[in-house]
Parts: structure tokens; C-alpha cells; sequence
């Protein structure tokens, strides 16, 4: 059913993407200072750090340099993208940049041994599910020697203790991206993974015909709330110490919480 009301904040047709269904799931406040509000939110040094990291592997995948050894190649673009303004001390800023290079040394080492085949790289998607507009870029999508697909999303920390191979099945960011291959290729990727450069492990997924519909249904249950302008604050440790609405949110984590 099509709302009238004039006060509608969020519109049926309106476009879902992995990331804001996750921050919804993480937070419905912060969901709406983001999306709804469109408050912007100054870059935190762990978020411009991912970014960078992210833009230097895009770049080394897509146009990598005619003379330029990759290791080089890969400090150069660091440079390029490198958010200085995001430290507030020169150390700080000397300890992420020493970080940052032993990641990409450890992306550089495990792509040398890779055998399967880039397909694509922050590979754009737009396609209607039940509904509704899901959009988004898959970090990088490969074919193996046997022709099948496998989806990695890069993360740029070290694997938390709350992300296995049980929990991965419920990652909004990955079902969508195998959802994603499905509409291109007419099947599932035979592997999804989340690879943790920091300190470079893996978490593998399998996604078959179950993990997917108890996904959609997790999905579509987030979606509904949305639509219905549920957005209650969640106060938690963690996500409020890296919220860039922390300073204006009267509902943060706090000692007092515990």
C-alpha cells in the first residue's frame, strides 16, 4: 500500500544497499541521521584508513603500472589516497601508515598465489528482489579454473571473534553480493568470503538455496521497519565509540549502561 501522509520520511520504492541495510541493523538512529537525514558525518580514522586501503587494491587490480614492481606501485597509490587529515598526531598517523603497508603487502602476497580469474572489481549491481531495489559494489568477484564464481569482500581490520563460518551465512553485505551473481549468471556463487587483510584470514561461505531464503526473510524484515520509520537508537560499546553521530545522539552507550 502506497502512503499519503505528508510526513512519509521513507518511500516504497525507495533503493536499499548492503551498507545501509547492515547500519540499520546496527542502529535505526543512526540508519536516520544517515539516510534519512542525510547528516553528514566526518570520516573516522578507521573508516578513511578502509577506504584508502580499498582504493589502492582497486587501483593495483584494474591498472596495474607497465614498470612499477607492485609493492612500489602499491606505496605510490597509497600515497595518492592516503587521509592525512584524519590523524590527529604524526605517530598516529606513522603507526596506520606502517599498518596500512603491511596489509597491502599481505593482499600483494596472497593475490601473487591466486589462480583464479578477476571478473570484476567494485563491480556495480542494481536489480529488483521481491519488491524491492537492492544497489551496491561487490569488492571483487572471481571465476576459478573450473568456471565457477566466488565473491570477496576486503575488510581492512583483523577478523573480529564474533564473525565464523556460522555467523558469516547471516552477513547482509555477502548474501547480497551472491544474490547480486545470481541475477548476472543465473546461479549462486559457488563461494562468498570475507578476507580480513589486517591479519589476513579468511572466512569462507557457501551459499545454497536455505542460507538465502533465511537472508531474504532477514532482509525483508528490516526493510519493513524501515519503511514503517522504526528507529530506535541501540546503544553498544563499539558501535558507539566508532559512530560518526556520537556527539549529537542523546541515546550513546555510556558507563552508566553498565
Amino acid at each position: 500500500m502506497v502512503r499519503s501522509s505528508p510526513h512519509v520520511l521513507v518511500s516504497e520504492s525507495k533503493i536499499f544497499s548492503a551498507s545501509s541495510l547492515q547500519t540499520y541493523q546496527n542502529c535505526p538512529l543512526q540508519y536516520k541521521y544517515c539516510y534519512i537525514d542525510k547528516i553528514p558525518a566526518p570520516p573516522t580514522p578507521p573508516m578513511a584508513f578502509g577506504s584508502a586501503i580499498h582504493s589502492v587494491i582497486e587501483k593495483l587490480t584494474k591498472h596495474p603500472h607497465p614498470m612499477l614492481a607492485p609493492v612500489d606501485h602499491s606505496r605510490s597509490l597509497l600515497d595518492e589516497f592516503w587521509p592525512s587529515d584524519v590523524y590527529e598526531t604524526e605517530f598516529e598517523e606513522s603507526e596506520a601508515r606502517t599498518t596500512a603497508h603491511a596489509i597491502l603487502d599481505t593482499y600483494l602476497a596472497w593475490q601473487e598465489q591466486n589462480k583464479n580469474t578477476v571478473t570484476g572489481v567494485e563491480h556495480e549491481f542494481t536489480f529488483t528482489f521481491t519488491g524491492h531495489t537492492l544497489n551496491g559494489f561487490i569488492d571483487r568477484i572471481e571465476q576459478t579454473p573450473e568456471g565457477g564464481y566466488v565473491v570477496i569482500d576486503f575488510k581492512s581490520g583483523k577478523k573480529p571473534g564474533t564473525i565464523s563460518k556460522n555467523k558469516i551465512k547471516q552477513n547482509i553485505q555477502v548474501n547480497m553480493y551472491c544474490l547480486a551473481v545470481q541475477q548476472m549468471t543465473g546461479s549462486l556463487p559457488e563461494r562468498a568470503e570475507l578476507f580480513f587483510l589486517k591479519d589476513g584470514k579468511h572466512v569462507h561461505y557457501v551459499p545454497n538455496d536455505e542460507t538465502i531464503a533465511t537472508f531474504t526473510e532477514t532482509m525483508l524484515e528490516l526493510i519493513g521497519e524501515i519503511i514503517n520509520e522504526t528507529f530506535p537508537a541501540n546503544p553498544d560499546f563499539f558501535l558507539c565509540k566508532y559512530c560518526g553521530y556520537r556527539d549529537r545522539c542523546g541515546d550513546k552507550w555510556s558507563y552508566n549502561d553498565w
